[in-house]
């Protein structure tokens, strides 16, 4: 599934999306709920250094594996963040 950034109309919040299609709908802004704008991403593309070993490649794999986490496991704790921040209403 490829992955689509979008920009928050009201709160100008920016976040990634994994959707099904580039003609699906837009998400909601996970923030505040309001629509949101497709923003232009370029392609990622990756040349493989082929000249490593393989024992190279496995670690430069692993690399790239555990930066992406990190990348992911920010963006979830910044988004736990806003939501423990967030108002909370309580029904009596």
């Amino acid at each position: 599934m490829p992955t689509f950034a979008f920009r928050c109309a009201s709160c100008a919040l920016e976040f990634e999306e994994l959707l099904n299609s580039c003609y699906a709908d837009n998400p909601r802004c996970p923030s505040c709920g309001h629509h949101t704008i497709r923003l232009f991403s370029p392609t990622r593309f990756l040349v493989f250094p082929y000249h490593l070993s393989e024992e190279e490649r496995y670690h430069v794999r692993r690399r790239m594996a555990q930066a992406e986490l990190s990348k992911r496991g920010r963006r979830i704790a910044e988004i736990a963040d806003r939501l423990n921040n967030s108002p909370v209403l309580v029904e009596n």
